[in-house]
């Protein structure tokens, strides 16, 4: 449910950044609106900053800020004493032995 909401919210950013910098950067359609008021420069600059601040976020989003933990079975334990065990798959058979399924069993030598 948490990737539903951190991808709209994702996407609703992304909108409304977009949206800011369309509307930051629009100059009227004359000849003249390029030479008045700063020419290209503060389009530019918006649109480098507003990318920068997307593109940051999005890869805040995406990558945890801690690794996950790996679970793994562990193996044949032996601290010198007692028998070793392990864990191994065995069939499971009725009474009259037709064969039902698989079980994990620990085997101990």
């Amino acid at each position: 449910m948490t990737s539903i909401i951190r991808k709209s919210l994702t996407a609703a950013v992304a909108a409304v950044s977009l949206g800011a910098m369309v509307a930051a950067t629009a100059t009227p359609a004359a000849a003249w609106g390029r030479h008045w008021g700063g020419g290209w420069g503060p389009g530019i600059a918006a649109g480098v900053l507003g990318g920068l601040a997307v593109g940051a976020f999005a890869a805040g989003s995406r990558a945890p800020a801690y690794a996950e933990p790996v679970y793994a079975e562990p193996g044949p334990y032996d601290a010198g004493y007692g028998p070793v065990c392990h864990k191994e798959w065995q069939p499971v058979y009725r009474g009259d032995g037709v064969y039902i399924r698989d079980r994990l069993v620990r085997v101990c030598d």
